[in-house]
């Protein structure tokens, strides 16, 4: 047990935050009622100076208490209507590599452990250690998104577990490859957005039990650009033994480009950057406002979106890290051997506004076999199950699009309007109890209500007010 320190009242809540000591220092967090919640704990040290483009170092010890009371700046990114993506908030900042923590206020085990606490340490919230966790990985197309993008209340008090969701750096701070314009005076690393991931990650695993939670029983989860993260992070080797299960909801298996291809694309970002500053390669990447580096990027992006439409420049690259394309090393048995929860929403392209357009159904159809193609390999080295997300709310402020991409995150956040009808409580809850027991033991359900999907018996769970298991592709 650890002493709380630096107390101080909330309104409407306890007279005692919950105040942990971490491997870096002590943190302060806030008592929301049924939750706990810490914000903003850097996981690395400021990526700033030399380390623009460089992949993270340890974070910075601190003596004194850290006040994790409020939502940190969102990774730099561009601003849709003034704020950012399903964010809301304004702030962005290079120094952005920072995690969120939520945890129940109580467990099924703190009532036993209290029974040996001293009153000087009520406030303990490693009280009952080994709650499941669920690690949360945003997405936003390597672009857009942070962390603090979900409310994590909902889900960590219906699941029991602790939900950790973190940043990361997109764009061409993330996930646009510059180490081919390395210098001796700027370094540039590839792969910085998912070593990001990675040493969050490992942050979680020296850290998590001082929150009460397990570092044994971690779940790697993310949705869209998050998901093909965790795809990826089972591919790379320096991910081993991070976590033990995975999640990727509508994942992309086919992103990710060669490191030639990727060298191709910087020097043609380096130019558009020269021509902004007007300084050379070395001196612009150095000194480059984070607008300078977005309107490039921006440039970058039209030219390549004319040349090659089908191709995202941001995205995982293939190198040492990251040995081979994501399918491929699924299909030759190079990932991590954990069990695997992995589905897409029946109305991907439901966001996309405009007519019926046949070549996009045919992309999307492509995309889908993708997904298809790894969940079938995957089934031959581990536990896998497979899902399809059909539930469309009548109400227009939750589903005006049908089961499109990233409708089902409402759900399984718990964070429906107050007022949403009754039959979308009942299946966010369900869908909260899915992911919940597949955090916490590995299976979403038993095996005769959700059996495992293998290339002999694709069996796909069909999300709906009714769940059903159907004879898939």
């Amino acid at each position: 047990m650890r002493r709380v320190i630096g107390c101080r009242p909330e309104p409407g809540g306890s007279t005692i935050n919950p105040t942990v000591m971490t491997a870096q220092g002590p943190v302060v967090g806030v008592d929301q009622g049924a939750t706990r919640a810490w914000y903003a704990l850097p996981y690395a040290a400021p990526p700033l100076g030399p380390l623009r483009f460089r992949r993270p170092s340890p974070p910075l010890p601190h003596r004194e208490p850290l006040d994790a009371g409020r939502w940190g700046p969102a990774p730099v990114q561009r601003l849709i209507d003034g704020s950012v993506s399903g964010f809301g908030g304004t702030a962005v900042a290079e120094d952005c590599l920072t995690l969120d923590v939520v945890r129940p206020s109580t467990d099924r085990a703190e009532s036993d452990a209290n029974d040996d606490v001293d009153s000087d340490v009520e406030g303990d919230v490693a009280d009952g250690a080994g709650l499941p966790v669920l690690v949360w990985i945003h997405g936003g197309a390597f672009m857009t998104g942070t962390g603090s993008t979900y409310d994590a209340r909902g889900l960590a008090e219906a699941g029991r577990m602790i939900v950790v969701t973190l940043n990361y750096r997109v764009g061409p701070f993330g996930f646009l490859d510059l180490s081919s314009l390395s210098t001796p005076g700027v370094r540039c690393d590839s792969n910085v957005g998912l070593f990001d991931q990675i040493t969050a990650l490992k942050w979680v695993q020296a850290n998590i039990a001082a929150f009460g939670g397990d570092p044994g029983n971690v779940t790697l989860a993310g949705q869209s650009a998050g998901g093909t993260s965790v795809l990826a992070l089972l591919c790379m080797p320096a991910a081993r033994g991070l976590f033990a299960r995975a999640v990727a909801q509508s994942p992309a298996p086919a992103m990710g480009l060669s490191g030639a291809v990727h060298a191709g694309w910087a020097h043609r970002f380096a130019d558009l950057l020269r021509a902004r500053v007007g300084a050379d390669t070395a001196t612009a990447l150095a000194t480059a406002s984070p607008d300078q580096l977005l309107d490039a990027m921006d440039e970058l992006h039209a030219i390549s979106a004319a040349r090659c439409p089908d191709v995202s420049i941001l995205c995982p690259c293939i190198d040492r890290s990251l040995p081979a394309p994501i399918l491929e090393a699924f299909e030759t048995g190079r990932q991590a051997a954990v069990g695997l929860l992995i589905g897409t929403n029946r109305d991907e392209d439901g966001l996309a506004p405009g007519p019926y357009d046949e070549s996009a159904a045919a992309e999307l159809r492509a995309w889908h076999l993708t997904v298809v193609r790894t969940a079938v390999a995957h089934g031959r080295r581990a536990p896998t199950w497979m899902y399809r997300f059909d539930h469309v709310s009548a109400d227009p402020r939750i589903g005006p699009r049908g089961a499109a991409h990233s409708q089902e995150l409402r759900y399984l956040f718990g964070t429906l309007p107050a007022d949403s009808p009754d039959r979308d409580s009942r299946f966010s809850s369900m869908m909260q109890r899915l992911w919940s027991r597949f955090a916490a033991d590995g299976r979403p359900a038993e095996s005769r209500d959700w059996p495992t999907y293998r290339a002999d018996r694709r069996r796909i769970m069909v999300l709906d007010d009714d769940p059903a298991v159907i004879c898939g592709a």
